[in-house]
């Protein structure tokens, strides 16, 4: 995270507790000790840090970091921040571009989108029924539109990353059925007094099932989705009715070839699309979104490397066309605040960070505060709605968040939050009643 205007970490600096400073961001270039030259220098250039600055490194900011006695340990240490922040600023705008938070997709571009982030879920803690959505990202009401493919069976419904529902576009159901199978090696009895049924005289819906079977429908449900997994059966839900039938597998996709892919062929098919929308990704990322285990990522990732596909950078990976890309690429200006529900894509990738930095960030409240949605701003989370989930509005208790100058936010955040909580307006802000 930028915490300052020249590199150096204002968050780990010594002074900042005990002066009550607050950096040079929120401050306006005026932390504890005065005015900073090189702060103002930034904000007068209106770019957010020296790595923006084409004079990188300029005598004042070498003067700062280089200086034998006051500088940096190791010297030069800022500079290389800055740098390296500058570098992230191109991939997170990269980033937004490819997903279309920038300028928002038209219904071409949002099918490659939809494809590229497949599994596709609909807004976590929503009614129903409700077809899946690519939040804030389409120039057109993609829930209506997602609703019509569903309606036309151009989005189809299974169980997919870790078990979750999800929709995906039936040309690439071989491709997850790779990926997501889980075979049934040793059925039950109950297992197969249901698979047969619906093999043999189906489809039924599952007040159906309970008629024939004599079984209560807690007992029905899970044998349901465990042969969903395996894909034998299929739930044909093509609207927001709770009466579904369950047909055979083979018999609504008497095309599909199940054994086309290995597992390893298909992820690295969608580890590049991954790659794509993500600029940059570690395989922590795609464990969190794809719920498969590091060990497999990481052989699938270490193919596409040696393949010449993907390049490592850093700590992760992004593919090679990118790298190059990014030579000359300039970062787009970006000023926006989306909350982002728990089943968005960009969530899912991040899941994993986001779930520790949102305990640590909540730790001691004496309110409910369950995270609701992520706050990204500018392309980056920093913080969370928090409170707790319930049928219609939510009890929306708080808004946290880790941005040094949040509080000239505050009104852009607060309006963020209201949009997406059915007009409702958080009980407090950073701790503060509103």
């Amino acid at each position: 995270m930028v915490d300052s205007r020249c590199g150096l970490h204002c968050t780990t600096c010594e002074y900042k507790a005990p002066c009550n400073c607050g950096g040079c961001i929120e401050t306006n270039g005026h932390p504890f000790h005065g005015e900073c030259p090189v702060a103002v220098c930034c904000q007068n250039k209106g770019i957010i840090h020296c790595g923006e600055c084409k004079d990188i490194p300029c005598e004042l900011l070498a003067q700062y970091s280089c200086d034998p006695e006051h500088g940096d340990t190791s010297q030069g240490a800022r500079i290389e921040q800055c740098k390296c922040w500058y570098k992230e600023a191109k991939i997170i705008s990269l980033r937004m571009e490819r997903q279309y938070f920038l300028d928002k997709a038209d219904e071409e571009e949002y099918r490659k989108l939809y494809r590229d982030m497949q599994p596709g879920q609909n807004v976590y803690w929503n009614g129903f029924g409700e077809p899946p959505t690519l939040t804030f990202r389409a120039d057109f009401d993609d829930i209506e539109y997602n609703r019509e493919r569903q309606l036309k069976r151009k989005l189809i419904k299974g169980r997919f990353a870790g078990g979750n529902l999800g929709w995906i576009v039936p040309e690439d159901l071989e491709l997850f059925v790779a990926l997501y199978r889980k075979p049934l090696a040793k059925p039950t009895m109950e297992q197969l007094q249901i698979l047969e049924l619906i093999q043999n005289a189906g489809p039924f819906n599952i007040q159906q099932i309970k008629e024939e079977t004599g079984m209560l429908v807690k007992q029905i449900t899970p044998i349901l989705h465990r042969l969903q997994e395996a894909f034998l059966i299929y739930e044909d839900q093509y609207d927001g009715e709770w009466d579904r039938g369950w047909y055979k597998f083979e018999e609504m996709f008497p095309e599909v070839d199940q054994e086309k892919y290995t597992r390893q062929e298909a992820l690295m098919i969608v580890l590049q699309r991954f790659a794509y929308r993500l600029v940059w990704f570690d395989t922590a990322m795609a464990k969190s979104f794809y719920k498969i285990p590091e060990k497999e990522i990481k052989l699938a990732v270490g193919t596409l490397v040696a393949a010449g596909i993907l390049v490592a950078v850093g700590t992760g990976y992004m593919l090679k066309s990118d790298a190059e890309l990014l030579e000359s690429y300039v970062p787009k200006d970006i000023h926006f605040v989306y909350a982002i529900h728990r089943n968005d894509f960009l969530y899912k990738a991040h899941e994993h960070i986001l779930k520790e930095i949102a305990k640590e960030m909540t730790e001691g409240l004496e309110y409910d505060h369950e995270p609701l949605q992520y706050l990204l701003i500018d392309g980056e989370f920093h913080g969370a709605s928090v409170g707790h989930f319930r049928n219609g509005p939510y009890d929306l208790n708080d808004v946290v968040c880790d941005l040094p100058d949040a509080e000239n936010r505050k009104e852009e955040i607060l309006e963020a939050v209201c949009k997406v909580n059915f007009g409702k307006w958080p009980v407090r802000f950073m701790g503060c009643e509103i």
